[in-house]
């Protein structure tokens, strides 16, 4: 006869939050019949291509093939670049880490109750990038070391995502919802519209560039606004006391890492050093930052090394690489 699986005994094995009462009727059921026990290595491999170190709490689904009913009521799409912007792992990470975490609504009696609030983060690890197509359509390009957090409520009530790190963002338009990004100590507040927000735990800096649209930047923690920009614009707000300075950009250059390059115009050493740390997953020191000429170049599929045999056909420059870190420094 074949056996109902214990969706909710796996759920809990591979979440390590089983009891020993737990294994035992699970491994009673994986030794009933062989397509249990392949059914039980699948998840298992799955969940490990995701990530070995994803756990997730309160794991309590009660329905038969959950999975697959949950999975359907994922809304996101993520799209994965090729080659080194390939985050397959992480964006399986982030969606296993939904799927399990509402699997916490489904309750007995083959009735689904309200979702409870939970929250979702998709990661774009260091040296790579990902894309993502939110609920309601609005796409987001995450850059290097970034995560960008929302709520399964996404969509219904609010538009609202967490950035950490640097976003690019094309959104579509809803007069009835504001699209918000809290990016720390200020948020982004837009109808629909394409920008650029960059907004590292480390920089002292938070930085906005307007494509096209509008967008209003706000404090978010009394809702003054702080600018308010109009296409070719970018205000970069200081993280200590909200300062503000607003000034002529080219929002598709600061954006340009979207579109699997960079491109630098009359850039100084310490800003290369930077979007190339990001690009390559480097830790890029620079000695002597000020003797150093300005760069007019563009990365595509390069390697570091030949980035920095480039750089120094333009300006002499001495280099080393070791592992993943990098020293530049002036001839």
């Amino acid at each position: 006869m074949k056996q109902t699986p214990p969706y909710p005994l796996i759920a809990k094995c591979l979440a390590n939050q089983s009891t020993p009462q737990d294994d035992i009727e699970l491994l009673a059921w994986r030794n009933a019949l062989p397509e249990n026990e392949n059914l039980f290595a699948e998840l298992s491999a799955e969940w490990e291509l995701a990530n070995k170190d994803l756990s997730a709490k309160n794991i309590i689904p009660d329905k038969e093939k959950i999975w697959n009913k949950i999975q359907k009521q994922i809304q996101p799409l993520v799209i994965s670049y090729p080659k080194s912007f390939v985050i397959r792992v992480a964006s399986i990470a982030a969606t296993v880490a939904l799927i399990i975490g509402l699997s916490i609504s489904f309750l007995v009696n083959d009735k689904i109750a309200e979702i409870p609030t939970l929250t979702s983060t998709f990661i774009a690890p260091d040296g790579q990038k990902s894309q993502l197509v939110l609920a309601d359509g609005t796409k987001v390009w995450l850059n290097s070391g970034s995560t960008l957090t929302y709520t399964n409520k996404f969509g219904e009530k609010d538009r609202a995502v967490r950035l950490k790190g640097e976003a690019f963002f094309d959104v579509t338009k809803n007069k009835d919802l504001k699209f918000i990004v809290n990016a720390g100590k200020v948020n982004v507040v837009v109808h629909g519209t394409a920008f650029n927000v960059k907004s590292y735990p480390a920089d002292d800096n938070i930085a906005v560039s307007l494509l096209r649209g509008k967008v209003d930047v706000v404090s978010s923690e009394n809702s003054e606004s702080i600018a308010l920009l109009a296409p070719g614009q970018r205000v970069v707000v200081g993280k200590k006391n909200l300062t503000s300075k607003i000034e002529k950009c080219d929002a598709d250059i600061d954006g340009i890492w979207r579109l699997e390059k960079l491109k630098f115009e009359g850039a100084t050493i310490a800003e290369v050093a930077e979007k190339l740390g990001k690009w390559y997953g480097l830790n890029i020191e620079v000695k002597d930052a000020d003797k150093f000429q300005k760069y007019w170049f563009t990365v595509k599929s390069e390697s570091v090394q030949d980035i920095l045999k480039s750089m120094n056909g333009l300006h002499p420059i001495h280099y080393s690489i070791n592992g993943n870190n990098v020293e530049i420094s002036s001839r």
